[in-house]
């Protein structure tokens, strides 16, 4: 649903699509609304707090982040924007891949980068798990601030991204 509000302009005229969720369209946004609203419900119906299930996810949800990205990475979504030539950069950062259309350029490597995001995500997340067995005054908050650090992290990525996303005010609205 939030893919469809991002791209109403297509969708308006295109309503037959808005349905058709094998075609992608995904939104990390929308996907996190779903998921705190999958947790929601799975605790509950388990009898366990949301604060101590979510701070058992937050270990989780990176790796859900570096799967997504590395299924950008196949998929040409989520790619970055075109550089010059790929000689003006440090290797790990750039690649020569396609976008939605197949064209195939240098490009900043954003799914490595999301991946990489991922991985040290998954790090801290580790080492806040630890520190939250010892210090209470955490508990409830490791998903959150995981969330809060991914958010910020995405960000940062989305400025460098190079597929097409509506803008409002200025930015990309994802």
């Amino acid at each position: 649903a939030f893919h469809v509000a991002l791209e109403w302009a297509y969708f308006s005229l295109h309503t037959a699509q808005i349905t058709a969720l094998a075609n992608g369209g995904l939104d990390w946004h929308g996907a996190i609304v779903g998921g705190v609203i999958g947790a929601a419900i799975v605790s509950r119906l388990r009898g366990v707090s949301f604060a101590d299930f979510a701070d058992t996810i937050s270990v989780t949800f990176p790796i859900g982040v570096i799967a997504i990205w590395l299924a950008c990475s196949v998929a040409a979504a989520g790619y970055g924007a075109e550089v010059r030539t790929l000689a003006d950069f440090p290797a790990w950062l750039v690649t020569e891949s396609p976008d939605v259309y197949g064209q195939i350029a240098p490009r900043l490597d954003l799914p490595k980068l999301g991946a990489l995001i991922g991985g040290v995500l998954f790090v801290l997340m580790l080492a806040l798990t630890a520190i939250r067995r010892v210090r209470q005054e955490l508990r409830g908050l490791l998903f959150w601030i995981g969330l809060a650090l991914f958010s910020f992290s995405m960000a940062i990525v989305d400025v460098f991204r190079g597929d097409f996303v509506a803008s409002w005010f200025g930015h990309r609205a994802d």
